[in-house]
Order: structure tokens, then C-alpha cells, then sequence
């Protein structure tokens, strides 16, 4: 069983990376977090958007992550640093 926790409101998608070692969820507390597939907290707090995150995928590399939102917009993310990158409305 893999426990996370972190989100505030509940968790509306998830995505395994490409290679199994991490995990995102996105939730209605317009975040996205990226966790360790070992227990424990979030790796990363990906924040930015201003509505729900309802969709959340990687890129085949591993190194992106794209998220949706109710906001109307996809953002692109650095999956090692959580930086935001391009913005899509």
C-alpha cells in the first residue's frame, strides 16, 4: 500500500512515470504533486494553476509532466524541478 499525502482536497487524476519511480496526482486544491513510489510526502508541489487539476501525464523521457485544469489551461512542467514552462490556453 502506498500512502501519500499532501493534497488538501481530493485527488481528481494520477500518473506513474514512465519508469515506475514516481507518481502525480492532480486534485480540486489546483495542484499537482509528485511523489516518490516509496511512502512518504510529495517530492514535488507543482502550483500555478487557479481551478481543479483534473488531468495529469508524462512525457516519454520522464523529464515533463503536462497538467489540466478547470482553469482552461495545460501547463508543462519540469519533472525534476517543478519549474513551469510553457503555458497553453
Amino acid at each position: 500500500e502506498l500512502g501519500l499525502e499532501g493534497h488538501v482536497h481530493g485527488v481528481a487524476c494520477v500518473a506513474w512515470s514512465p519508469d515506475g519511480s514516481q507518481v502525480v496526482s492532480g486534485s480540486g486544491d489546483m495542484t499537482a504533486l509528485v511523489f516518490s513510489a516509496k511512502p512518504g510526502n510529495s517530492d514535488l508541489a507543482l502550483k500555478g494553476h487557479t481551478d481543479a487539476v483534473v488531468s495529469a501525464a508524462w512525457s516519454p523521457d520522464g523529464c515533463q509532466i503536462v497538467t489540466g485544469s478547470s482553469d482552461n489551461m495545460v501547463r508543462v512542467w519540469d519533472a525534476k524541478t517543478g519549474t513551469a514552462g510553457l503555458v497553453l490556453m
